[in-house]
């Protein structure tokens, strides 16, 4: 093969792979940022914990489902597309009524094609940049940017009226599938005629370390992005303009982050980065316990984007070169469903109580206690033989 078409194809998957992170993580944010403002619009806060408990109920099995699927997928770009599609219907669907039982039963389906965006992305680039000489990092950075940008550009044109959400998921929607068309196949690695067992993963003892961890701290994390968007505009009586800056501040510290991924992997390891981002996340928990104004809070957000990416591509980074290729796909969403969205159902559903009870402020401050306990037994059980990691793993081939 010729220099100048492996450039050519290096330049495809760049642009493809840049084009997709940042997409799918716009969808994120038009999820994650925005649908708890418009339901809060005609619910109380029981009944938004609730409603927002069901997208992480579905998320626990769904990115389960989605993951076997993807190792057994003869390529697995093709289940990230259907995916895209399946959650744009869903998602625009939330629009045509504000009952109840009919937002529960929709976000329910949406999230069930939501909840392996980000195991399914990772898993497609992580896989694809092992086997060439492209870095993880750069491509990473347009996700950050793309949460970023459109959670800011959007508050300063919803003004309460959200109908512009539904619009622009499905031109965010739309760009995405045509990203994952031209994106370099990535190849499933199960063998179709063999039952693929999730075992291996549950044996693996390192990673339900970690697992169990960021399931604490994405306790923490649901409570924040549910619950602390209403207080900040309802409670405190700040603008919309407040949240979108605070959204954009809170992904920022990403992009270094993401732009020396592979220099600080390598130079410094997974529990030296992973205890950084459990230390990160304590700090950020105890500061919003605390935040009285603007500034405050704006200061903090920077933490919450660089804790969250730490924690979660340090484990990451440690499925990529421990487990076996034909799990992969599952490992990455596996910690996206159990370790991820399960404690969003608990933080959702009991978070909605407990602040009406102790306030944001108190339900941050059992937060950093949690975080902060956390550290401790990871200090204890890290250096225990039983919890010693697997030989590593060299890169799977890939098709380009």
């Amino acid at each position: 093969m010729s220099k100048k078409h492996n450039a050519s194809n290096n330049l495809r998957a760049k642009l493809s792979f840049s084009a997709a992170n940042g997409l799918i993580f716009s969808l994120n944010a038009l999820y994650f940022a925005f649908i708890p403002l418009y339901i809060a619009q005609f619910h109380a806060e029981q009944q938004l914990g609730i409603l927002l408990a069901v997208g992480p109920l579905v998320a626990v099995f769904s990115p389960i489902i989605w993951g076997l699927l993807t190792d057994k997928a003869t390529y697995k770009n093709s289940i990230l597309m259907v995916t895209v599609i399946g959650s744009a219907i869903f998602y625009v669907a939330i629009g045509f009524s504000n009952n109840f039982w009919y937002l529960l039963f929709i976000l329910f389906c949406l999230m069930f094609f939501m909840a392996p965006f980000n195991g399914l992305i990772d898993t497609v680039t992580l896989e694809y940049t092992a086997g060439t000489d492209i870095k993880y990092g750069p491509l990473r950075v347009f996700g950050t940017l793309g949460y970023g940008f459109i959670s800011l550009v959007l508050t300063l044109f919803i003004k309460n009226d959200y109908r512009i959400l539904f619009l622009a998921y499905t031109l965010v929607a739309i760009a995405m599938c045509v990203s994952v068309a031209f994106m370099p196949k990535v190849k499933g690695h199960a063998q179709k005629k063999h039952k693929l067992s999730l075992k291996p993963l549950f044996r693996d003892k390192r990673l339900m370390l970690y697992l169990s961890i960021i399931s604490v701290v994405e306790l923490t994390f649901g409570l924040y992005i549910n619950f602390f968007p209403g207080h900040i505009i309802n409670t405190m009586e700040m603008p919309e303009w407040v949240w979108g800056v605070n959204v954009l501040l809170t992904v920022l510290p990403e992009i270094p982050f993401f732009l020396t991924f592979n220099k600080i992997f390598n130079k410094y390891g997974v529990d030296k980065i992973f205890i950084a981002g459990v230390l990160m996340s304590t700090v950020r928990c105890l500061l919003f316990a605390f935040a009285s104004n603007i500034w405050i809070i704006f200061a903090t957000s920077l933490l919450t984007g660089a804790c969250f990416a730490v924690l979660r591509y340090a484990v990451a980074s440690y499925i990529n070169t421990h487990v076996k290729p034909e799990l992969k796909g599952s490992g990455q969403i596996f910690m996206q469903g159990l370790a991820s969205y399960l404690p969003r159902i608990l933080s959702s559903i009991v978070g909605g109580f407990a602040i009406s009870v102790i306030g944001m402020g108190g339900g941050m401050f059992v937060s950093a206690i949690m975080c902060a306990a956390t550290l401790v037994i990871f200090f204890i059980l890290k250096d225990k033989k039983s919890f010693a990691p697997p030989a590593e793993i060299h890169p799977i081939e890939l098709e380009t």
